[in-house]
């Protein structure tokens, strides 16, 4: 195992853990299980099963190293993880009490969670960029009239001088594309 000096900055830190270095992927651990505990334990009341999500949660984060370098906010993005494994056991086991909503709205209304919901929408929104980009020109083209400054398919057919069809396709592949990319960062997230 090589020993790496770990930066102090969560964005290096990220890079690192990303390159694949165990003791970034450490770090990482010790800065958020704390954290994350705190937060599953009030919805599961039980700290063998706080621990067994978060077990699962830092084991698929490992996994996944390598492959998160689009990630905006890799606190962010293990946050998404926690609620959704959290959620997902709750609902398994049928017992998601009213109380237990209610915490879970209230947390996500506090500005710290809203915080990381908005950190999320802006990786989504970067993925969604970074997409577009890619695209061939007269779809890039397409999919911006059509998303971004609200042209009708009929409009950005005269426009282009292209047929309604061709735009209909273009507007088809591209959302393809999107949504391809987004399953494929995101499948802790929803």
């Amino acid at each position: 195992m090589r020993k790496t000096k770990l930066p102090s900055d969560e964005k290096d830190l990220q890079h690192q853990f990303n390159e694949g270095c165990y003791e970034a992927f450490a770090e990482v651990y010790r800065n958020y299980w704390e954290h994350f505990y705190n937060y599953v334990f009030r919805l599961c009341q039980s700290e063998a099963k706080t621990e067994d999500i978060l077990q699962d949660v830092f084991a698929d984060l490992w996994e996944l190293r390598g492959t998160l370098g689009h990630v905006h906010s890799l606190r962010a993005y293990v946050f998404a993880m926690v609620k959704s494994k959290t959620l997902k056991m709750l609902y398994r086991e049928k017992r998601i009490p009213q109380e237990q909503i209610d915490l879970l709205a209230d947390q996500l209304r506090q500005s710290e969670w809203g915080t990381l919901d908005n950190l999320m929408a802006e990786e989504i929104e970067s993925a969604i960029s970074s997409t577009v980009k890619t695209m061939p020109a007269r779809m890039q083209q397409t999919f911006v009239k059509s998303r971004y400054e609200g042209y009708s398919r009929k409009e950005i057919s005269e426009e282009m001088g292209v047929s309604d069809q061709t735009v209909k396709k273009q507007l088809q592949h591209s959302l393809r594309l999107i949504k391809t990319r987004l399953s494929r960062l995101y499948t802790y997230f929803f």
